[in-house]
């Protein structure tokens, strides 16, 4: 769906009316994760970018090239797993490692709304 930053913004409306017909739920984590996306890429106010720390391994892993971010842990259930940090931590490192190391916003918000398009409407 997603080749080039043109290729985008011709298909701008086709993938807003997919997030337009997703659940309030999806439209959420849509958000939280581009947030996420600036944040690690500098283009995020700062008091977001110190909220999310990138998980560093002890031994040098396939897996550690993957911006897996560190997940905090929480007290309570219903509060502790609502905050943003918790959810930007948990959804980022659901997300696939290609969409994960996308290089612009452009990119990243046409395959995640691919993605999550597809998560709401696989089963």
């Amino acid at each position: 769906y997603c080749k080039n930053s043109n290729e985008y913004n011709k298909k701008a409306w086709s993938h807003n009316s997919h997030l337009k017909e997703s659940t309030l739920e999806q439209r959420i984590r849509f958000k939280v994760l581009l947030f996420t996306f600036k944040a690690l890429n500098g283009a995020a106010p700062s008091y977001i970018r110190d909220l999310l720390t990138i998980h560093k391994g002890q031994r040098q892993l396939r897996s550690s090239t993957g911006n897996i971010l560190v997940v905090p842990k929480t007290r309570l259930k219903t509060a502790g797993d609502r905050t943003f940090i918790y959810q930007a931590a948990t959804l980022w490192n659901a997300l696939p490692e290609t969409i994960r190391s996308m290089k612009t916003v452009a990119t990243f918000k046409c395959h995640v709304k691919t993605y999550l398009f597809q998560l709401a409407y696989s089963s």
